[in-house]
């Protein structure tokens, strides 16, 4: 389930990636993962160390700088392939 309201960035792509684990990031920069939201979620990605792959579903404020530290937090857990999200 989404856990908040977002809007998604727009791009011109011609599909959007397909991954079964999806990661939720509000347009005040919080996180949703698994029906946990902020730190809880870091949590269960945690617990969830199998997960190599991950769609990012950002609202399209969040800052640029913003994105790119959660990028790379969930690097920095073993996640080898973030995509992003877009319509």
């Amino acid at each position: 389930p989404v856990p908040f309201e977002i809007t998604l960035p727009t791009a011109d792509v011609k599909e959007n990636p397909v991954s079964t684990e999806r990661v939720y990031v509000s347009a005040d920069g919080r996180i949703g993962y698994d029906g946990n939201i902020g730190d809880p979620a870091w949590s269960s990605l945690l617990e969830d160390g199998a997960v190599d792959r991950i769609a990012v579903h950002v609202d399209a404020s969040v800052p640029g700088v913003e994105l790119a530290r959660i990028v790379k937090r969930l690097s920095e857990i073993g996640i080898g392939t973030v995509d992003l999200v877009t319509r």
